[in-house]
């Protein structure tokens, strides 16, 4: 659910990646940590499109947004 790890409604909420990844992960990561923490953040973030309770959007800047529903 959308509220499991917050005590805030974030329906409607857009963001990038990158302030997701910035909770999921706090500490200093050195490159290789990085990438694979990178690909962590989407892959939670793609489970949560396919299930329905979020949506990705591209940015006209190519970045891709998203949005939970």
């Amino acid at each position: 659910s959308r509220r499991r790890h917050t005590n805030r409604d974030v329906t409607g909420v857009q963001t990038c990646a990158l302030p997701i990844f910035k909770v999921i992960f706090p500490r200093a990561l050195d490159s290789h940590q990085l990438s694979f923490a990178l690909g962590e953040t989407l892959a939670h973030l793609n489970f949560l499109v396919g299930r329905g309770e979020m949506v990705r959007a591209p940015g006209a800047d190519g970045i891709d947004r998203y949005r939970c529903v």
